[in-house]
């Protein structure tokens, strides 16, 4: 059906250049007709934006009949035939920056066959040789190959040295919204050119949940997040990966694995108070304040373990719809080290983080 939509959307765009493929005349009158009219359709009229896209719907139903019977006539022709068909459509399509194309390329990109957008792809490649790369030509940068980094290597929440290298010369900032998406992207395109993964193939081998890969705001594909941003990704994509393949190898795999239900305890939290002076002061056993602070620590350090963002540590799921509500963001900002208001309890926690992490992974009881 996604097929079907797109190849709608440029039958749309380049009528009436295969009104000869309707089933009738009247049909392909009843389209044209609909094509004509100005303003969308009306299942569409609450939208201002809807004007005029070949996306949308149309009038009425003989035109969508027509418009459908087109589209399937041509996608049931042989693979030549096709070829030949969706070429002498693209060779007449408006630029591909026209904004009555909708949503038509994200579509092409996200849910269309594989077998159907490679032969729309590369008939768009040579109808505009140079399109931006962040609007139709992912796979053109981002290539299927045997890559000199083993997909193991990649943790889910990348170091910021690593996506420095893409964010640094787009202008995002280590800690804004977009940088935080372009992260969560890049490590699910890091596995996607190393294996040949789809990305939601490549966001679920790295633990990403499929919530946030269906979220708009919580995890997009590079090429969308950076749409209309003129980069040169092909270079700054491999800079990455040589970055990537220079580092010392660590199983991000097995750390995701090994350590996928492990939570610090709360004996185990006594004992890492017990050993601060003013303990009283900070936490009294079983209260609310000290069961926050231990999700926190316990977050955090998961996070250190598996290479992976706090809010997905085994002591906060189910994650909720709306956010952490076990442990809020002003915790994990204390016990990070960010908060203008940093407790010394909270700084005794943030120095004892990365010595407690190596400790676990190194298999020996820390004693703090």
């Amino acid at each position: 059906m996604t097929d079907f939509l797109v190849l709608a959307a440029l039958v749309r765009a380049t009528w009436p250049l295969t009104a000869n493929l309707a089933p009738s005349e009247s049909l392909a009158q009843a389209l044209d007709h609909d094509i004509s009219r100005p303003g969308p359709a009306p299942s569409l009229r609450i939208s201002t934006t809807a004007q005029k896209r070949w996306d949308s719907d149309i009038f009425s139903a003989r035109g969508t009949a027509a418009l459908l019977a087109i589209s399937a006539r041509i996608l049931n022709l042989s693979l030549p035939e096709l070829r030949l068909e969706l070429g002498r459509l693209i060779a007449e399509l408006p630029p591909l920056d026209d904004v009555a194309w909708g949503h038509t390329w994200l579509t092409l990109r996200r849910d269309s066959s594989p077998l159907f957008r490679h032969e729309v792809l590369q008939l768009l490649d040579q109808r505009f040789p140079r399109p931006l790369p962040t609007q139709v030509a992912l796979l053109g940068f981002l290539q299927i190959r045997q890559r000199s980094y083993s997909p193991e290597a990649i943790p889910q929440r990348l170091p910021e040295e690593w996506t420095k290298i893409i964010t640094a010369p787009l202008g995002h900032s280590g800690r804004s919204p977009g940088n935080v998406a372009i992260r969560r992207g890049l490590a699910a395109h890091l596995v996607q050119a190393a294996t040949g993964m789809s990305l939601k193939e490549a966001g679920a081998y790295l633990g990403i949940p499929p919530a946030w890969m269906d979220a708009w705001g919580r995890f997009r594909p590079l090429e969308e997040r950076l749409h209309g941003r003129r980069a040169d990704l092909p270079t700054l994509f491999q800079r990455l990966t040589d970055h990537v393949t220079d580092q010392p190898f660590l199983d991000y795999d097995a750390r995701r694995k090994r350590f996928a239900n492990w939570t610090l305890s709360d004996s185990d939290m006594q004992k890492i108070v017990e050993n601060y002076p003013s303990r009283r002061r900070f936490i009294v056993g079983g209260s609310q304040k000290g069961s926050r602070i231990r999700a926190g620590f316990s977050a955090l350090i998961w996070s250190r373990l598996t290479g992976s963002e706090w809010r997905l540590a085994p002591d906060l799921q189910p994650l909720p719809v709306q956010g952490v509500d076990v442990v809020d963001a002003a915790v994990i900002c204390s016990l990070q080290g960010r908060s203008p208001d940093h407790q010394p309890f909270c700084k005794y926690l943030h120095d004892l983080l990365p010595d407690y992490a190596s400790a676990i992974l190194a298999g020996v009881d820390h004693k703090p």
